[in-house]
């Protein structure tokens, strides 16, 4: 069963746009209201209140305005540095989206240098806190050998981890080490089970296999 990578820098792209989406609907001290409309329609004194509330230490709201530079959003300017800039402050606190952003920033995008070991440190601990986003990316890195050692046992416990919070692509993938027997034992029912998981959460990877394996 053979691995193919669909991660690519416009893949990067995609993830930080979902991540803006959740993001935005974090409440910070800002009260943006930004749940109910998209923050490319946000008001002058919306995105004032959020420069406030993030100038106060709201991480919430750092979190948020970098998303904002980053994606040329809610009425700024894109500005990738001062995105990276504001979403580092949020990191630094502890958020753990901000965590995420900042490894995925690090994945190399957009004019941004790669650093793998800047990508994998803030990927730790966000995936240590909890994201999940962050323990699929832990575990595509040591599947592929992307900047980091291949490891498949430690890919397998990433993927594991993201997969039983319901990550249709770590669930794909962790199908595919069962499959192989690579970083876990051999078990094709096991594999089946992930697979198809995956496959009913939309991930497009796994629909294929089962149709082209003619697994229902």
């Amino acid at each position: 069963m053979p691995v193919v990578c669909s991660f690519c820098r416009l893949a990067v792209f995609a993830v930080f746009a979902a991540l803006f989406a959740l993001c935005m609907s974090v409440p910070s001290s800002a009260d943006l209201g930004v749940s109910t409309h998209r923050a490319s329609s946000f008001t002058p004194e919306e995105l004032e209140r959020c420069r406030r509330a993030a100038r106060n230490g709201d991480s919430a709201a750092q979190l948020q305005l970098g998303m904002l530079y980053i994606l040329g959003e809610g009425g700024v300017s894109r500005d990738v540095n001062e995105g990276i800039r504001w979403c580092r402050r949020a990191a630094e606190q502890g958020n753990v989206d901000a965590q995420y952003a900042m490894g995925l920033v690090y994945l190399g995008n957009d004019g941004v240098t790669k650093n793998s070991f800047e990508a994998l440190k803030w990927f730790v601990k966000a995936a240590n806190a909890g994201q999940t986003g962050a323990a699929y990316e832990l575990g595509r890195m040591y599947l592929l050998g992307d900047g980091v050692t291949k490891n498949d046992y430690k890919a397998s416990e990433w993927l594991r981890r993201a997969a039983e919070a319901g990550h249709p692509k770590a669930q794909f993938y962790l199908g595919v080490l069962y499959g192989s027997g690579n970083g876990v034992r051999e078990d094709m029912g096991e594999s089946l089970k992930w697979i198809r998981s995956a496959a009913a959460r939309g991930d497009e990877d796994a629909k294929k296999y089962l149709e082209d394996n003619g697994v229902k």
